[in-house]
């Protein structure tokens, strides 16, 4: 989590990104990153619609400890009006709504109702 803001501020901002559909990069606890939109998120997890190469690439779940930090710059703020323009953002709320993210077998179980494929 962001060492500037309170574990309520970073959730916030969470929701705000969510709300405005913000194309974002998340940097995890290992330096990683991963770019796309964050679609739910939980006490627990965040789930982000991953991004590759201007394409949809799939749903990620990540455990909300792991996050350091969320990024949205003019650079972020360009790849979303791409995305929009080229009319790419499409959310397979399916999956998004009948996720749940309440604790570590939930995601799991969820999804094995929806009957998509699950890789891990």
């Amino acid at each position: 989590m962001s060492k500037d803001l309170t574990e309520k501020e970073f959730k916030k901002l969470i929701q705000k990104h969510i709300d405005k559909i913000d194309f974002v990069r998340i940097v995890l606890d290992d330096e990683s990153s991963i770019s796309g939109f964050i679609v739910k998120f939980s006490d627990d997890f965040i789930m982000i619609e991953e991004t590759y190469d201007f394409s949809m690439s799939g749903i990620k779940i990540l455990p909300f400890e792991r996050l350091k930090s969320i990024r949205h710059n003019k650079f972020n703020k360009v790849s979303k009006h791409i995305y929009s323009e080229e009319n790419l953002i499409k959310f397979n709320y399916k999956i998004i709504d009948n996720t749940s993210l309440k604790n570590f077998e939930s995601p799991f179980k969820s999804i094995k109702k929806t009957k998509f494929s699950l890789h891990c």
